[in-house]
């Protein structure tokens, strides 16, 4: 067995206990819906973060930021920004509301058939189209950790799955939010230690990192260019890159606080200033989050160029005065 899949097998056990511990607590709708409203700030603070530090952050984020530089940051930034939103104008109202879903809260106020109908295809739509990333995401780092296991791709993706939904159906809210706080826990660990690894190269001093950053040195098309990736405008440019910013600024400035899986985390706390100080918790763990996957997200086209990070990658060193790995 590899130590690779001995950890993986680890986790699941782990997680697996967590479940079974939360289902012998989940007794009535509101222990089971809402956790009991118990959970405390930095509880749901962990457990929002751990919902939205998903796949598209640890992995999709991170290849933006190699390939597109400053411009990729955007996509850090804006769903940090995001839960502003939530802070001010979301988590007290849903909290206050004593429901268990956004369907309830809406039909509270208006008609109730046809308002749980929109809710209903609202929330399938933006969880399927959310899913399904999250299952790509997740089966392929599966797959890659536990290669040489036989385990492949669609096993991979088919096993996250059954686990998604035994957290859920057996362990209810109270399951599914300590499953989310182990996960922030180590996502928070694992990128301490990259970013440590990463500003090691550079002697843990952060000027010299940004000025290896600000010159870039990789092949493309046979010749050596040299870019600035703290400069913008490599993804954003004319004709169209104001327009895309700002599509992409209205998007996650509202977009984040419709998301399903984080609105509904509002229902597990006791009170309206609990879930005010959840949001305080939660933006304390994902902004220090992507401040530090900013970091060593930028490590691959420091190192090799952004380049590498292609199928049809030509692999070069940076240009002369710059740490080699």
């Amino acid at each position: 067995m590899t130590i690779s899949l001995a950890v993986f097998l680890a986790f699941v056990a782990s997680t697996l206990g967590i479940t079974y511990w939360a289902a012998k607590r989940s007794r009535g709708a509101s222990a089971y819906f809402a956790a009991g409203r118990r959970i405390t700030a930095w509880q749901n603070g962990f457990a929002v973060a751990g919902d939205f530090m998903s796949a598209a952050s640890f992995l999709g984020l991170i290849g933006l930021i190699a390939l597109q530089g400053f411009d990729g940051i955007f996509y850090a930034v804006g769903g940090f920004v995001g839960f502003v939103t939530i802070l001010l104008v979301v988590a007290e109202p849903l909290r206050n509301s004593g429901k268990y879903t956004m369907g309830d809260v809406l039909a509270f106020r208006f008609q109730p058939r046809p308002v749980r109908a929109l809710a209903a295809l609202s929330t399938l739509t933006i969880a399927t189209l959310y899913m399904i990333a999250q299952m790509v995401g997740a089966g392929a780092l599966v797959a890659l950790l536990l290669a040489g296991s036989g385990i492949g791709y669609n096993t991979a993706v088919v096993g996250v799955g059954v686990l998604m939904m035994v957290y859920v159906v057996f362990g209810g809210m109270l399951a599914t939010t300590w499953v989310q706080i182990v996960k922030a826990m180590l996502l928070m660990a694992c990128t301490v230690v990259l970013t440590a690894l990463v500003l090691k190269q550079f002697h843990f001093h952060l000027l010299e990192f940004f000025g290896a950053a600000s010159r870039i040195a990789y092949h493309q098309k046979g010749e050596l260019v040299v870019k600035d990736f703290l400069q913008p405008g490599l993804h954003y440019h004319p004709p169209h890159g104001a327009l895309d910013l700002l599509s992409l600024s209205l998007i996650f400035a509202f977009g984040t606080a419709g998301l399903p899986h984080i609105l509904v985390k509002f229902y597990t706390v006791p009170n309206a200033r609990t879930a005010r100080n959840s949001v305080v918790w939660a933006m304390a763990v994902i902004g220090s989050y992507y401040a530090m996957t900013t970091i060593w997200a930028s490590a691959p086209p420091c190192f090799s160029g952004p380049t590498i990070l292609l199928p049809t990658a030509e692999p070069t060193w940076p240009a002369p005065g710059l740490p080699r790995c």
